[in-house]
């Protein structure tokens, strides 16, 4: 890695320090909003939905066998007869992920060979010694984001078509996709110029100018938004041997031959944001990339019993909630619609988040990997530490996985280690048109997520009589643990997808 460096000046450095600081990945937050009108319901035995028609409201969706809801109205459907929690649905709004400088051009390096000497993400997994066994052929993974880059020479080749899933999820089928045609659909002209970016208080992005948006009616779950989705899918299952550019073969995913299917929940949309500051309050309308928490739901449920997945990847979820949101409705309804996807045989992979927070101390929690039944990822480094930016906590973490970077910032920034910023970094796949490169490096628990959800694909194949349980369990048990680091970091251990193809194959 002595040349790993090159093509990186100052400049590029200082741009990726300030993404780092503005956060290691993609990670929606709570933002304020106008009301939808619609809930998310939880429902006490069967007829609810019969009731609250009755009773004036339309259910758009059917959840986890009927347990939950997806509601639209104007009234609360909590008094309705056999209702046992609603609540109000709530906006979420991508974080733009962690970006380094993109990788470098004009190496001969780069140009002679796969890019995979560069990705040591899959190196300290052992991800190679895996594919002499299974490259996850017949495996199918779903990723809920911001879709992926159809067209990716990395991705294509596994892509089939997926599903959309906006505003008021769910409120009719269209080959596939679910749309609220009343919602404009917002696509950046140039997501990545400066000139466009809104700024809170604190200087972190928080929205566009709407004026340099055009409306789309695109209807394809395209990465158009923001690239998290592509590099996501690229790191669980890019292809092998797909000619990029001028010869080189670009990245490995870790189930390079299952299927992806995307399921794009995030969109450019209008919204009116408040600003506090010492000015006093501010309202601008600006565009900005968001979904609902009932279109993650309705997302999962759509993979794991409308599609069928063997496994599915969530690289969002909530910052640290206090502990009196505990008992609100979403975290109810994500624990029946996740366990109900467990059931069916979907293995739930979500990302623990990116605030470098101990989770339960003081109650603190996240959705939805704390719920029970998701396999929550923690970030490590090349060295296999913990990530500085990476959630962790009792009873919180399943296992970690390489997101990037080390233990703290500095090191992660250092030349002077084997890996040097940036490839500390994950490298993987994204869109030229949307980033203006077809790989690069990101950091976060966003990209530690996939690594699992490859590899419990694998396992799948592996050993096709292993119930989704039991792809956790050989998961767990075959981590790697490291020698002095807590459970409290990685859970059970770091993923060792060798020894766990090799653990499933031994248990048919």
């Amino acid at each position: 890695m002595s040349d790993s460096g090159k093509g990186f000046d100052r400049r590029s450095v200082l741009k990726g320090v300030g993404a780092l600081l503005g956060g290691a990945a993609a990670s929606p937050r709570l933002v304020a909003a106008e009301p939808t009108g619609q809930y998310v319901v939880s429902a006490r035995g069967k007829g609810a939905g019969r009731r609250l028609e009755k009773a004036g409201f339309t259910v758009t969706r059917e959840l986890a066998g009927g347990r939950v809801l997806l509601v639209a109205g104007g009234d609360d459907p909590a008094s309705v007869n056999g209702i046992k929690n609603a609540t109000r649905d709530v906006r979420l709004r991508l974080e733009r992920p962690s970006r380094s400088a993109p990788l470098p051009k004009g190496t001969a390096e780069t140009r002679a060979e796969s890019l995979y000497p560069r990705q040591w993400d899959k190196q300290t997994t052992h991800a190679a010694a895996a594919h002499d066994v299974t490259t996850g052929e017949g495996a199918t993974v779903a990723v809920i984001d911001t879709g992926s880059d159809l067209d990716h020479p990395d991705l294509a080749p596994n892509l089939v078509p997926g599903a959309l899933f906006r505003r008021v999820a769910g409120t009719g089928p269209d080959d596939g996709v679910f749309t609220d045609s009343g919602v404009d659909v917002r696509l950046p002209e140039d997501p990545l110029t400066a000139a466009d970016e809104v700024t809170d208080g604190g200087g972190a992005v928080v929205g566009y100018d709407p004026d340099a948006f055009e409306v789309t009616d695109d209807r394809h779950p395209s990465d158009d938004v923001d690239g998290h989705g592509s590099h996501v899918a690229g790191i669980a299952a890019a292809s092998v041997g797909e000619e990029v550019d001028d010869g080189f073969t670009g990245v490995a995913g870790t189930a390079p031959d299952a299927t992806v299917v995307p399921h794009r929940v995030f969109y450019w949309e209008r919204q009116e944001v408040t600003f506090e500051g010492d000015g006093g309050e501010r309202t601008e309308e600006l565009v900005v990339t968001s979904t609902t928490t009932a279109d993650v739901l309705a997302a999962i449920d759509f993979a794991a019993n409308e599609v069928g997945v063997d496994a599915m990847n969530l690289s969002i979820g909530t910052p640290p909630l206090p502990p009196q949101l505990n008992s609100e409705g979403f975290r109810g309804a994500y624990r029946q619609v996740i366990q109900d996807a467990v059931s069916s045989d979907s293995v739930v992979v979500v990302s623990a988040g990116n605030s470098g927070t101990e989770l339960n101390q003081g109650g603190a929690f996240t959705t939805p990997n704390s719920v029970p039944g998701a396999t929550s990822v923690s970030a490590t480094g090349p060295d296999d530490e913990r990530a500085f930016y990476s959630n962790y906590g009792a009873n919180e973490i399943t296992l970690g996985a390489p997101g990037g970077g080390y233990e703290t910032l500095e090191k992660t920034l250092s030349r002077d280690t084997e890996w040097p910023y940036p490839t500390n970094l994950v490298l993987s796949t994204t869109p030229p048109d949307v980033y203006g490169a077809a790989h690069s490096y990101f950091a976060g628990t966003s990209m530690a997520a996939p690594q699992v959800t490859g590899a419990a694909a694998l396992v799948a194949t592996a050993n096709p009589d292993l119930s989704a349980t039991q792809v956790e369990s050989v998961l767990e048990n075959s981590a790697s643990d490291v020698s002095g680091q807590r459970r409290d970091d990685v859970g059970a251990g770091v993923l060792d997808v060798a020894a766990a193809v090799r653990a499933a194959t031994d248990r048919r």
